[in-house]
């Protein structure tokens, strides 16, 4: 057995060799070293090959996700999108769901609250899935809801939501039918990183009716941020509907984003406060929660963790707290669940906005895997994530993300020379990219959403790859890896069981080492 560490450089995608891209900017010996020395090809890592639809960026949970299961796997987005293009399918339409039928008989008892993110973004949200379930509830005679909206603004343009706010405007006009309760952005309703200050914005404003600011309406809440210099993400509470006062007990309540990670915070203080109210979700969002679900949770088993703790390796992951579920949750297949001798160690990320600190905290990464290898000489693989590339990109400041991207390098030479000098293999890849493409290049426009180019995959093993020795696992001088364009993250984990000399499980996809 070999000694490996799989080291993801979060929001590090291949891009254009131009001025939008933050990493051909940015200074990065390192990485340009290794890039050009050791094997490496790229990864498609957004739509199909994660198993998103075709054209959809990809983002930290389904990278993660693809990375551990070896696999692709239909996300939450397919399998949603399909059921509301055909709602009346007997094996999985939306209006067959056991627990869609529950809310929708809950709805014309009481009148429901939708609360989510709107965005066509397709990472957390997709706004099309709320506009159907307005339809449905309309035409099933359902009381007329409270909405309750979470502006986007970083897997978007920063300042698009105005246009999407039109869009439901619109519906709303055309159904008569929706009440819009008010505004929060992202930054504060969606927080995961227990900034508990920043959800009370949310949650003062649904079960009090207190907010920041007041608008007449929803574009005019927008216009009023816009003119305070606040994009979307960053848009304080702002309320629109006058005299609303808050939730009344037993009134349901939907959460309408699949994903689960931004929405704990929020859902676990209305839970404390309104314990008599039905709560459904879209997704499950934690196996703690006792809430119907209208899509259920895949099974997966043999990810790479899982794998990894059969064979008795100790595995360690290690990321700043802002993406711990992406190294455990999600790269264990979207479950709750420590393997045996699975050891993990987190770096609290710091309060700031990441824009103002664009270092994070990548050095003190590199110091807790020292810390733990010292204490755990038996480790044998680990799982580390650099999310400076991701983090602070969303805020779209060029300089920045340019500042980000050159720490990530200074650190991942740090990482790899501790790592290689006690005899690990280390594979360096991305879950999606993002500072690789930080301008619109048509009309000059910020980008802070994800980007679709492809991302890196590096074998440096120095130890074992050069020309004076031959790999000790594959018996060569070099390793060649498939270089075809279409290769994606779901072929990382085979190349990690071959490297490591693992069987590797028959339902993963094929390794890249030819």
């Amino acid at each position: 057995m070999h000694k490996l560490a799989l080291i993801i450089l979060d929001g590090f995608g291949i891009g254009k060799p131009n001025n939008t891209n933050a990493i051909y900017i940015a200074r990065t010996p390192f990485f340009d070293k290794i890039w050009k020395e050791y094997p490496h090809t790229t990864l498609q890592a957004s739509g199909l090959a994660v198993g998103l639809p075709k054209g959809q960026i990809g983002g930290s949970e389904v990278g993660h996700l693809t990375i551990g299961a070896g696999r692709v796997l239909y996300q939450d987005l397919v399998r949603i999108n399909l059921s509301f293009k055909e709602p009346g399918n007997q094996k999985y339409g939306i209006k067959n769901k056991k627990n869609f039928q529950k809310f929708i008989s809950s709805s014309k008892i009481k009148p429901a609250h939708l609360l989510g993110m709107l965005s066509p973004g397709g990472i957390h949200s997709d706004q099309k899935h709320l506009f159907e379930i307005l339809k449905i509830m309309h035409e099933a005679g359902c009381k007329e809801p409270y909405l309750h909206i979470i502006s986007d603004g970083r897997d978007t343009f920063p300042t698009s939501g105005k246009k999407y706010a039109k869009e439901l405007v619109d519906l709303i006009e055309k159904l008569h039918f929706g009440k819009i309760v008010g505004v929060t952005g992202r930054f504060y309703g969606m927080d995961r990183d227990h900034n508990w200050d920043r959800t009370d914005q949310l949650f003062e404003l649904m079960t009090e009716g207190k907010a920041h600011k007041n608008a007449d309406n929803l574009i005019a809440a927008f216009e009023k941020n816009y003119e305070d210099e606040l994009t979307d993400e960053l848009q304080v509470s702002t309320k629109i509907l006058l005299g609303y006062n808050g939730i009344k007990e037993n009134e349901p309540i939907l959460f309408w984003n699949f994903r689960s990670d931004r929405m704990k915070q929020i859902i676990t203080k209305l839970g404390g406060t309104l314990p008599k109210s039905q709560f459904f979700t879209m997704t499950q969002y934690d196996k703690t929660y006792n809430y119907p679900v209208f899509f259920e949770k895949q099974k997966l088993s043999n990810t790479l963790a899982e794998v990894i703790s059969k064979n008795g390796i100790k595995q360690l992951k290690t990321a700043e707290t802002d993406k711990i579920p992406h190294v455990t949750y999600f790269f264990n297949g979207g479950v709750e669940v420590i393997f045996p001798q699975e050891l993990h160690a987190f770096v609290e990320s710091t309060k700031v906005t990441y824009d103002k600190s664009p270092k994070m905290r990548a050095h003190t990464i590199v110091d807790t895997v020292e810390k733990q290898y010292a204490e755990n000489e038996d480790l044998g693989f680990a799982v580390i994530n650099f999310c400076n590339a991701d983090l602070v990109s969303h805020f779209g400041v060029f300089k920045s993300s340019v500042i980000a991207v050159e720490t990530v390098d200074q650190e991942l030479k740090r990482m790899c020379d501790f790592l290689t000098e006690k005899g690990f293999i280390c594979v360096i890849t991305a879950d999606h990219g993002n500072a690789d493409e930080m301008i619109d290049e048509a009309t000059g426009q910020i980008r802070t959403a994800h980007s679709m180019n492809p991302v890196p995959f590096i074998i440096y093993d120095p130890n074992h790859i050069s020309s004076f020795h031959r790999h000790p696992v594959l018996d060569a001088e070099s390793i060649l890896l498939d270089q075809k364009k279409e290769n994606g993250l779901s072929r990382v984990a085979a190349t990690v069981l071959k490297l490591m000399e693992i069987e590797i499980p028959s339902e993963y996809d094929e390794g890249l080492i030819k």
